[in-house]
Order: structure tokens, then sequence, then C-alpha cells
């Protein structure tokens, strides 16, 4: 029995296989040929589709060439600063620039409107820039890698060009608007420096008008004004160091010139 088992493991027959092809070899053959005629139609209607990918750095500390402190404040050890970001990049004003900056809104193939014999479009310029914008969220999308600092900015297109400009356009109408963010909190800075200056030196000029004019009242100065203070007061105590220093010698003098003349030496005298 255990002899004619291992004869058995040891043969591999493939009669019910081919027993199986002879039986419904024309079925399946029937079925790959329905399967083939219906897909060839449609992969012959299927276009070319091209996907163009533009990769986007999102620093948390940008590079600072000027030597005044940067406006922006962040914690860029938090996850959400790179999630707002992320999520900013997809958003309507990202993406209404991008738009804009590829004239979408002037594309038959993107603003959904048509024009007439006169080069007018039928639908208003709000309206042409929604359905663009429809039609530009339909083909793109946002892939954040993992672990990193970098955005996936992907758009597919019929036109390889095409898929190449959208692409780029986005991820650069993102980092203008970065920019312009920023630049904004500067300028809001800067004015309000520059009006706390103006404020300030207003408030020195009404002080110094006002000791002026007491002074004046009072006689203490007439020809220097409150500028001239500080400098005619240090004249004064170097003045009043070299009289003392001039005495003092004399002093001196005097004190050693008695001095002798109580020794009786006179001859010194």
């Amino acid at each position: 029995m255990i002899e004619r088992g291992k004869a058995k493991e040891s043969h591999v027959s493939f009669a019910p296989l081919f027993l199986a092809l002879k039986t419904h070899g024309l079925k399946l053959c029937l079925l790959t040929l329905i399967v083939t005629g219906i897909s060839i139609p449609l992969v012959l209607s299927m276009g070319s589709k091209y996907v163009s990918t533009a990769t986007v750095l999102i620093k948390a500390q940008s590079d600072n060439t000027s030597p005044i402190e940067p406006i922006e404040g962040y914690d860029s050890t938090r996850a959400q600063y790179y999630e707002t970001k992320f999520n900013l990049m997809q958003s309507r004003v990202v993406l209404v620039e991008a738009v804009r900056a590829l004239n979408l809104q002037d594309d038959p193939h993107y603003n959904g409107a048509k024009q007439d014999e006169q080069g007018r479009w039928d639908q208003p310029l709000t309206t042409r820039i929604n359905h663009a914008l429809r039609i530009l969220k339909r083909n793109l999308t946002f892939t954040a890698v993992r672990l990193t600092q970098l955005v996936y900015v992907s758009y597919e297109s019929p036109d390889a060009k095409q898929a190449a400009l959208v692409a780029n356009a986005v991820a650069q109408a993102f980092i203008d608007y970065s920019i312009q963010q920023r630049n904004e909190k500067t300028q809001v800075a800067r004015t309000w420096n520059q009006d706390q200056l103006s404020i300030l030196k207003q408030q020195i000029n009404a002080q110094k008008k006002e000791i002026e004019a007491f002074l004046q009242q009072q006689g203490l100065l007439t020809f220097r004004g409150v500028d001239g203070f500080e400098t005619e007061q240090l004249g004064i105590v170097t003045n009043k160091l070299a009289d003392a220093k001039e005495r003092r010698l004399t002093a001196q003098a005097n004190f050693e010139l008695v001095n002798r003349y109580m020794k009786g030496k006179l001859s010194m005298i």
C-alpha cells in the first residue's frame, strides 16, 4: 500500500484538464472573443492622458536676508503648521490666482461659455472663473509626502504642455500668495513703526518747545536753547574743575613756602 501510494503521489495526470478544455473550449473561446470585441472600441475611444507634477517645499522658517526680525511667528515643531499650509494650497484664493495667471477664464475649454462674432462672452467674468475653477479641481491632485515637507501638485490633461503649465501655475500661485501675506504683515508692522516714530517726534518737539519757553521765561538760557543745555553744563563743570586745580596748586605752593619758613630755611626761599 505504501509503494502504491508513493507511485500515485509522484505521478501527475493532466487528463482532467484536457477533458475540461475539450468540453468547454468552445465556450471559453466565444467568451474571450466577446470580451475582446467589447473592450477594443472602448480602448480606441480613450484619448491620451498626461500627468504633470510640480514639487513644492513648505519651509517653516524662510530665508531671512534682512537684519530685521521676521514678523511672522510660528512654532515649526507642530504638525498643524504643515497641515495648514497643505490645505491653504488647495484653497479657493490660491486656485483662483492660478486661473487668472493662465487666463483660463478666457479659454472655452475651461470657462463653459461661448463667444459671439464680436468676441464677447455670453457669461460674466465671475461665472467663467467659477466654471474654470471646477474643471481645474476635477483634474488636480495634491499629495503630501509623508514625514517630509514636500507636496506634489499633479494635473491630468490630454495636452502634455497644458498639464505642465497648470501644475507649475498652481505651485507658483501658492508661493506668490505666501510671499504676499508675509509682505503685507511686514508692511503693516512698518506702517505702525512709522506712526509711532512720528508720534514720538511730535512729543519730543513739543517737550523741547516747552523747555525752551520755560528757560527763556526764567532767563536761564538765551542763546543755545535746549540743544545746548547739556553742552553748557559740561562747559561750566570743566571750568570749575580747572579753577579748583589752579587753587589747589596755589595753596600747595603757599603751604610748602610757609613750612620752609617755619623751619628756618630762609636761604631756600
